[in-house]
């Protein structure tokens, strides 16, 4: 069931002051289910700050995980009322975050639709911001 996909995805990041920073990508990738979970692969861009990096995200039952491999190399998990230290890798270098998952609402059928996760960043035990990741898949068009 691999199918070709168009990716939107818009993130939000509300720190201490009250302006919100966002971040939109929309991308062809690649969406599929295994054993139960779906998995959604895309490359990043300049956009995003991660060119030449390919990021999975993968979508189960107990959580989402998303993991980049290449140039920018990390993984992160997000699982409701849980807390995760992740390494997270940028142009400046690695850096030990801890990930606290509010809410993940997972909409994905098998013909695509949205998965919403809310979540709070801290680092060296103190906190960040507060995020929100929301990723639309719909077909892409038949060429």
């Amino acid at each position: 069931m691999k199918k070709d996909v168009i990716i939107s995805i818009k993130g939000l990041q509300q720190m201490d002051d009250p302006e919100t920073d966002e971040v939109t990508l929309t991308t062809e990738g690649r969406f599929y289910r295994r054993s139960g979970s779906y998995y959604l692969t895309y490359e990043e861009s300049e956009v995003t700050g991660f060119e030449h990096t390919r990021t999975m995200v993968k979508i189960s039952r107990d959580g989402v995980s998303v993991t980049r491999a290449g140039k920018y190399p990390s993984m992160i998990m997000f699982e409701p009322q849980k807390r995760h230290m992740c390494m997270y890798s940028t142009a400046y270098g690695d850096i030990m975050v801890g990930v606290s998952t509010r809410c993940i609402e997972n909409g994905l059928t098998d013909d695509g639709g949205r998965l919403s996760v809310s979540y709070d960043i801290e680092v060296q035990h103190a906190y960040l911001s507060t995020n929100s990741l929301t990723i639309d898949v719909r077909p892409a068009p038949v060429q």
